[in-house]
């Protein structure tokens, strides 16, 4: 497999292992005990997902991916057209509940950007960033970044953690800066969007052992990373510190630190994909992995065509 196939099937790997035990009832004692890394297993609430069978993050950043590889200019408008599209053709479980009764009611990128509520800090707009890093030039990819913030999370968090996602994506492409390297490159850029969350990350990185308080926020060191946009960004850029290079121990540790696994999960793995193969990994994750249309083979040839467009 190539670069982009490997993240197309490594953003979906992890996250549809990680919606099996996301915000798992009992927290991250209760994940600990039901962890099973032989299958994908059910939720507790069986109407949270199907086992084998990506949800939201997986494929909104396949309809970012399809933009990308389009003819079509990366703005508002196209963007909102492709998430619309991608959900209309293939409705799964997995959004949250308010936004994806949104989508099954609007039928166009115009409707969906005139009825949206675009003040989210939660981390939508970070799952679905990656593919926006193999795009070649960094300005680029910052303005790519903002737009897809700007469409559903138009807020100084779901901004930054959707282009420090993205730029982390873009570094692991198209240098060879290694893992620590990279978490301050991505703490700069960071820091002229929002030096909140750059203040944040500096804690995160100098940690001298795991704080639960000080990687997911107040409250939720029993639960887990919260649905919180630069909370997420940090959990995944804490995984890559301490799991990288192995894509089996950073699939662990991003259900393992709970709460909103599988977007933590999906772009932990998405990201470490993008140097590290697969094939570590159990067999089970890409055999069950969904197959239909827009399954398992349609990813690897949407990551194909992004390879050849960006990164041949």
């Amino acid at each position: 497999m190539n670069t982009g196939q490997r993240t197309m099937l490594g953003i979906a790997i992890g996250d549809t292992f990680g919606v099996g035990y996301e915000f798992y009832p009992g927290g991250r004692k209760e994940i600990k005990k039901a962890f099973d890394f032989s299958r994908y297993s059910n939720h507790p609430n069986p109407e949270w997902c199907t086992p084998g069978r990506y949800t939201d993050d997986t494929q909104m950043s396949i309809a970012i991916a399809e933009l990308l590889i389009s003819d079509n200019r990366f703005n508002h408008n196209n963007l909102a057209d492709f998430f619309v599209g991608c959900y209309k053709r293939d409705p799964i479980k997995g959004y949250a509940g308010g936004f994806q009764k949104f989508l099954e009611v609007v039928g166009s990128g115009e409707e969906f950007l005139y009825g949206i509520k675009d003040d989210s800090i939660r981390n939508g707009a970070a799952m679905r960033a990656i593919p926006i890093g193999f795009v070649n030039d960094l300005k680029k990819v910052i303005d790519y970044a903002i737009i897809n913030a700007e469409l559903t999370h138009n807020t100084p968090e779901g901004k930054v953690s959707s282009v420090g996602i993205a730029v982390a994506a873009h570094y692991l492409m198209h240098t060879n800066k290694d893992i620590m390297s990279l978490s301050k490159q991505v703490q700069e850029h960071v820091a002229q969007i929002h030096p909140e969350t750059a203040n944040y990350l500096e804690k995160t990185y100098t940690m001298q052992s795991f704080d639960p308080e000080t990687l997911f926020g107040e409250g939720n060191a029993d639960v887990g990373v919260p649905c919180h946009g630069p909370k997420t960004l940090g959990a995944v850029m804490y995984i890559l510190q301490h799991c990288y290079p192995s894509a089996s121990e950073v699939l662990k540790q991003a259900v393992l630190l709970g709460g909103d696994t599988d977007s933590v999960a999906a772009l932990a793995v998405g990201l470490t994909a993008i140097r590290q193969d697969l094939d570590i990994l159990p067999h089970f994750l890409l055999d069950d992995l969904y197959n239909n249309e827009f399954g398992k083979e349609y990813l690897l040839d949407l990551g194909d065509a992004l390879n050849q467009k960006f990164l041949s």
